[in-house]
C-alpha cells in the first residue's frame, strides 16, 4: 500500500521515442527458440558491446545448466502447468511506433510497448532533487556504474532458470534511484504493453538512507493473431537502505494467452519500510513470488494484494518474509476471488530465524469462490527458530452467502449486481488503500470486467 504525498505543481517533461493447453505437466519445454542466435540477435539490436553481450551469453549458459524453480498449486495439492513451447517464442518485436497514446496524466510515466520504450515522461522534482529514473537500457548507458553497484545483488542471475532467462534475454523494466534523505512526492508509474512479443524485463529500485519513492508497475496484454508463446519473464530488485521507504504496487492484467513468471524480491535495512501491493487480474497460468528479506534491525515489511482468476486460468502465488534481525515487523494480507472454473493457490510463509528476537508478523488469507467449479488452496505457514516474538497467520475460504444475497434482492438489487457489489466490497480494503486515483480507477474497472 502507498502513503499519500503532496502532488507537485509544475510542469512536466515528455520525451518520444521514433493457446490455451490443458493444465497438465509441472515441467516447462524449454527448446530452441531460447538459443545464441536470440541472445546475439538482441544484443546487436540494442547496440551493446563485447562486456554486454558477454553476460548475456553467461546467462544463457547458467539457463541451459540451472533447474527450473518449483511450480505447485500448493504444498498440498499435485502441480499444475501449462506446457510453454519456448522454441515457439517471440523474443523481441519491431518498434511499436511514434510512440504509444496514453490517458494518464502522471507526471511521471514510462511506456513499453513490446519491449520497446515508447514514451518518458520524467517530473521535474526528479532532476532537481538528484534521482534519476529511466528504463532500464538507458539506465545501463547513462549509469553503468551506479546499475553495476545493485543488479544481482537481491536477485543473482544464477537464481534458478528462469532468472538466468531474464539475465540472457532481458529487455525493458526500468531503474530509480533515489538518493539519501530525498522523499519523491509523485508516484513513478511504468506502463508495459504485451502486443506480439515475450518479454523479459527487470526493475531495479534503490532508496538510499531516508528516502522514499512510490513506483506502480501495469502490466497488460493485448489480444494477437499472430502465432507463437507469449511468456512473460520478470525480475524485480528493491533495496531499501537504512530509515528508507519504498511502496511498489504491480497490477497485472494479462489474457489467457500469456504466461507469466514474475519474481519480486526486497533487502530492508536498518528501521526501513518496503510495502508491496500485488495484483494479479489474467493470465494462463501465472507463477508469482514476492520474498522481502529483513536484514536490518526494526525492518518493516508488508504485501497487501489480491488475485481473481476467471474460467481457463490459473495463479500459483507465493510470499515469503524473513525476519533476520531483532525487532522487525511484517503484516501479509491476501485477498482472492474465483469465477467460473479459475484455479489459484496462495502459499505464504513467515520465518523467523534465531537473530529475529522481538519481531512481530501476521499473516493472512482471505478467498472468495463464486462458482461451483472455481479453487483456491491457501496455505498460510511459519517457521520460528526463536520464542521471543509474536506470530500470527490464518486463512479463510468461504462462499458468497445466500442470505446476503437475498438482503440485496428484497431491496430491489438483481442477483447479478449484488454479486459485483459484494466482489466489489470485498477487495474494497486493498483497492482503496491504493494512493494514485488513477490506479485505483483502473482497478475498480478491471474486476468490474472480470464479472
Amino acid at each position: 500500500m502507498q502513503r499519500t504525498l503532496p502532488s507537485a505543481s509544475s510542469a512536466t517533461v515528455t520525451i518520444r521515442f521514433a493457446r490455451r493447453s490443458p493444465v497438465a505437466s509441472p515441467d516447462l519445454v524449454l527448446e530452441s527458440g531460447v538459443g545464441r542466435a536470440a541472445v546475439e540477435a538482441l544484443s546487436a539490436r540494442l547496440g551493446e558491446d563485447e562486456q554486454e553481450r558477454a553476460a548475456r551469453l553467461a546467462a544463457l549458459a547458467a539457463y541451459e545448466r540451472l533447474p527450473l524453480p518449483a511450480w505447485r498449486l500448493s504444498r498440498t495439492r499435485s502441480s499444475n502447468l501449462t506446457t510453454v513451447d519456448f522454441s515457439r517464442i517471440v523474443p523481441f518485436a519491431a518498434a511499436a511506433g511514434a510512440g504509444e497514446a496514453t490517458d494518464s496524466d502522471a507526471p511521471t510515466l514510462i511506456v513499453n510497448h513490446d519491449g520497446e520504450t515508447v514514451s518518458v515522461r520524467l517530473a521535474p522534482e526528479i532532476a532537481a532533487t538528484g534521482a534519476y529514473v529511466a528504463p532500464f537500457e538507458t539506465a545501463l548507458r547513462e549509469r553503468p556504474e551506479l546499475v553495476a553497484a545493485h543488479l544481482g545483488q537481491v536477485v543473482p542471475t544464477e537464481s534458478n532458470r528462469l532468472t538466468a532467462l531474464n539475465a540472457a534475454l532481458r529487455r525493458g523494466g526500468l531503474f530509480v534511484y533515489v538518493p539519501r534523505g530525498v522523499e519523491l512526492r509523485e508516484p513513478i508509474e511504468l506502463r508495459t504493453i504485451v502486443d506480439q512479443a515475450s518479454l523479459f524485463p527487470r526493475l531495479l529500485i534503490v532508496a538510499e538512507e531516508h528516502a522514499s519513492v512510490q513506483v506502480i508497475e501495469q502490466i497488460e496484454s493485448r489480444p494477437t493473431a499472430q502465432a507463437g508463446t507469449r511468456v512473460i519473464c520478470s525480475v524485480t530488485e528493491i533495496v531499501a537502505q537504512s530509515g528508507a521507504r519504498v511502496n511498489y504496487a504491480s497490477l497485472q492484467q494479462l489474457g489467457d494467452d500469456v504466461t507469466e513468471y514474475a519474481l519480486r524480491r526486497s533487502h530492508v535495512g536498518r528501521d526501513a519500510t518496503v510495502e508491496y501491493a500485488p495484483v494479479t487480474l489474467g493470465g494462463d497460468v501465472v507463477k508469482g513470488v514476492y520474498e522481502a528479506d529483513l536484514v536490518g534491525e526494526g525492518a518493516t515489511g508488508g504485501a497487501h494484494g489480491f488475485f481473481f482468476p476467471n474460467a481457463h486460468e490459473a495463479f500459483d502465488l507465493s510470499s515469503r518474509i524473513t525476519h533476520g534481525a531483532p525487532h522487525t515487523t511484517s503484516d501479509v494480507l491476501v485477498l482472492g476471488a474465483a469465477n467460473d472454473g479459475g484455479q489459484a493457490a496462495f502459499d505464504g510463509m513467515i520465518a523467523i530465524l534465531e537473530s529475529g528476537a522481538g519481531s512481530l508478523s501476521n499473516l493472512r488469507s482471505l478467498s472468495l469462490l463464486l462458482a461451483p467449479k472455481a479453487h483456491i488452496d491457501s496455505v498460510p505457514g511459519m517457521e520460528i527458530a526463536n520464542n521471543d516474538v509474536k506470530a500470527y497467520h490464518g486463512a479463510t475460504i468461504s462462499e458468497i452467502d445466500p442470505e446476503t444475497l437475498f438482503f440485496c434482492q428484497s431491496r430491489g438489487v438483481d442477483p447479478g449486481e449484488a454479486r459485483r457489489m459484494i466482489v466489489a466490497g470485498f477487495f474494497s480494503v486493498i483497492v482503496d488503500a491504493v494512493t494514485s486515483e488513477r490506479a485505483r480507477t483502473r482497478l475498480q474497472q478491471r474486476v468490474e470486467a472480470k464479472l
